[in-house]
């Protein structure tokens, strides 16, 4: 059968100095959700008026590790690291129509536990340049959970990843493919237009 993947953006909040800019990304790539990170220095009122910019354009925005923060503004919900705890808490507050996703890394035993406990999603591979990377147990990861379970999977594609990278990553049944857009990548729209088309096309799978 055919399976599609959709594009995940992640975005530094300091490196959007204008909302305005948002329509202009969202209209050339067509992402399905919007992670924003490195939220400490920001101040409330912008990231605020991200949020809004987003629910403008039809974009599900989440929040990185800032439950509350998630609560105060209205996000669609948060991303975590990988812990049933504190996505219990996540729920609590945030209730049962936000979305929680969480990072597993490439840990098998924290991505079941994470699902287990009601995640909405988890993802594998390394974050913003954090962690250790390893393209070929990155690609072995998401084949493993595509075909064992039905909890979305998104890959985190490394910042010096090749389309051919992200193909496989695709090919291996990730249903989302988180780029970054950053203030190097942000006006390198053709690349992240080339990755948006690479995502949705559709894959065949047993």
């Amino acid at each position: 059968m055919e399976k599609r993947c959709e594009l995940y953006l992640r975005l530094c909040a300091d490196a959007l100095s204008d909302p305005a800019e948002l329509e202009r990304i969202v209209r050339a790539t067509g992402p399905a959700a919007l992670l924003l990170t490195d939220l400490d220095d920001v101040p409330r009122d912008a990231i605020r008026r991200i949020v809004e910019a987003a629910r403008r354009q039809n974009l599900a925005i989440l929040l990185e590790d800032h439950v509350d923060l998630a609560k105060a503004c209205d996000a669609d919900g948060v991303h975590i690291k990988a812990d049933s705890g504190g996505l219990s808490e996540a729920r609590r507050l945030l209730g049962d129509t936000k979305s929680i996703g969480a990072s597993c890394g490439l840990s098998r035993h924290e991505a079941m536990e994470i699902a287990e406990a009601g995640a909405d999603y988890v993802a594998f591979g390394q974050i913003m340049g954090r962690g250790p990377r390893d393209d070929d147990a990155l690609a072995e990861m998401i084949r493993w959970w595509d075909e064992l379970f039905e909890v979305p999977c998104v890959a985190w594609l490394s910042e010096d990843a090749t389309k051919e990278d992200a193909s496989r990553l695709v090919r291996a049944g990730a249903d989302y493919l988180a780029v970054a857009l950053d203030g190097e990548t942000a006006f390198d729209m053709g690349r992240i237009r080339d990755l948006a088309a690479l995502a949705s096309d559709p894959v065949v799978s047993a």
